[in-house]
Formats: structure tokens, C-alpha cells, sequence
């Protein structure tokens, strides 16, 4: 069986989602407005790894995230990569 088959991708983005709106609430609510403290929300919320949320199947399935800070790696602090993070969601079935 293919993992398409039996998982429902929307549930994952869905989880995604759920992730980032906590994170920029939670950002939304603190005392410091800045890229950093978003960062940092963010990292709070994607960096843990493992996550405990349906991903829309009764199949054993391991979802982590992992998140990586491109914040400021140019020359002289600049954004080298245009972007200031990147998230990757695996999905992992042992069958």
C-alpha cells in the first residue's frame, strides 16, 4: 500500500496551519513585534519534531517537522536565501 492511498494530506496541512496561526498569535500577543520574535514563536511551534495530531488515518504513521533558520546567513547579516525559514514535514510508515 501506498502511502497516498490511506493518508489524507489535507490533515497535515491542516496541522500545519493550526501550527503557524499559534505561532503568529502568540507573536500577536507579546511584547516584541520582530522578526525574531516571530522566529522564535515559530521554532516553538515546528521544532519540537514530533507531532500529535490526525493526519487522517488509522494506519501507525510518524509525522515530524523540522525547521530550518535561513534568517540573516548572507554577507554582512543580509538574507541569503530570500526566505527566513524553511519547514519540512516527513511522514514515516514502518510497514
Amino acid at each position: 500500500m501506498k502511502i497516498h492511498e490511506f493518508l489524507d494530506f489535507d490533515h497535515v496541512v491542516l496541522g500545519a496551519n493550526v501550527r503557524l496561526q499559534n505561532a503568529i498569535r502568540g507573536w500577536k500577543k507579546g511584547a516584541l513585534m520582530t522578526e525574531e520574535a516571530l522566529l522564535s514563536r515559530l521554532l516553538e511551534q515546528f521544532g519540537h519534531g514530533n507531532w500529535r495530531s490526525d493526519v487522517g488515518t488509522d494506519q501507525k504513521v510518524r509525522v515530524t517537522s523540522h525547521l530550518a533558520i535561513l534568517h540573516r546567513k548572507g554577507a554582512s547579516s543580509t538574507d541569503k536565501y530570500g526566505s527566513d525559514i524553511a519547514v519540512t514535514i516527513s511522514i514515516e510508515c514502518n510497514w
